[in-house]
């Protein structure tokens, strides 16, 4: 195809070039990916029917590739309920609740290249995050543990218990976690090198994170978080109008909070036992402003599933996935980040029954 030619074109340049020393300036990340163009959908799967998968949507020519995983790697499958997807510059990792739990691909070619063996855990697993090209923490139902990549192999549990929230992040050299009730409402924090446990921060945060305005964000009911990643302090902000961010409470989901590409803005999406209409929180002003109404089709007020929201950090595009039936059928809406602007609407393929849990920009 004429875009292949273009991207191997593009990847033969940059491999070409030098700096002015003489060295040769390595090609950006995704050059050589299998699939290009567009984003990944990583889907939870129908529970007892089918496991988790991964689709692509090449925006050129609005086409979906169908579960990738299965069909780069004949007899293999993912676990059942996917969560979270994660980048590095040459693989992606999978999360799911059940056995495997973590799965390692590589982007070049999409083929499996390493996962957690049968029994590595008990419990269920929910989130993941890269510390460095090496290592990688995954946090589960029972404790959060160090990973070690390409292989994956498992390390010891840093934190033991049912804790943790789930949403993790990585910055300035440290680990933030969300934490529940039972831990005090707080962040977790621990030493990204050594693992060892650094502080708690006073936020009750159910979801997060967003890196927006130089700081980490999380939220909870009316509340967002500002995190201080290099001080270790955080500050509650109040959300006006009875706003309150959405999160699963139901079960372990992957956040819906994101920053704008300018990190000026934080969007979410808005509601307590479901998410509706999607807000953008300007951070100079401290403002939320409803962005987008949640879509009313015959009569029937649409939510949101999953992630519900993912931001394009290339376009500052927000796409939202919709459903009125609890993520059997559900629909893409892409709508302008900063002007709320409905720019286009689309069914996520057209089979049924993915359950998708979230959007991967490359």
């Amino acid at each position: 195809m004429k875009k292949s030619l273009l991207f191997a074109f593009a990847a033969t340049v940059f491999a070409a070039c030098s700096d002015d020393n003489g060295s040769t300036t390595p090609p950006p990340p995704g050059a050589s990916d299998k699939y290009q163009g567009g984003f990944y959908v990583y889907n939870e799967g129908s529970y007892g029917r089918t496991p988790a998968s991964v689709n692509y949507y090449d925006k050129t020519t609005g086409e979906w590739s169908l579960n990738l995983y299965q069909e780069n790697n004949e007899g293999e499958k993912l676990g059942n309920t996917g969560t979270v997807a994660v980048c590095s510059d040459d693989n992606v990792y999978f999360v799911s609740k059940e056995t495997p739990w973590l799965v390692e691909v590589g982007l070049e070619d999409f083929l499996k290249k390493s996962a957690l063996p049968d029994g590595a855990l008990t419990g269920q697993a929910y989130g993941f995050a890269l510390i460095d090209g090496k290592h990688g923490v995954l946090t589960t139902s029972e404790g959060a543990y160090s990973v070690s990549l390409d292989p994956l192999e498992l390390g010891d549990a840093f934190f033991e218990g049912r804790g943790l929230g789930g949403d993790v992040a990585v910055k300035d050299g440290r680990v933030f976690f969300t934490a529940s009730a039972g831990e005090g409402d707080v962040v977790k924090v621990y030493d990204a090198s050594t693992l060892a446990f650094v502080k708690d921060l006073p936020a009750a945060a159910k979801t997060g994170f967003a890196e927006a305005g130089g700081m980490l964000w999380a939220a909870a009911g009316n509340k967002l978080f500002k995190i201080n990643t290099t001080a270790l302090t955080s500050e509650e902000v109040t959300l006006g109008d009875d706003l309150s961010v959405y999160y699963n409470q139901w079960a372990y989901t992957p956040t819906g909070l994101h920053a704008s590409k300018k990190g000026d803005a934080l969007y979410f999406v808005e509601g307590s036992s479901s998410g509706y209409d999607v807000y953008r929180f300007t951070i100079a002003t401290g403002a939320a402003e409803k962005l987008f109404p949640a879509p009313e089709v015959d009569g029937t007020r649409y939510s949101v599933y999953g992630a519900g929201l993912n931001a394009d950090p290339e376009s500052d595009d927000l796409y939202l996935f919709y459903t009125a039936d609890w993520g059997g059928h559900a629909t893409i809406y892409v709508v302008d980040g900063t002007t709320g602007e409905q720019k286009k609407s689309f069914p996520y393929t057209d089979a049924e029954y993915w359950f998708p849990s979230m959007i991967l920009f490359r």
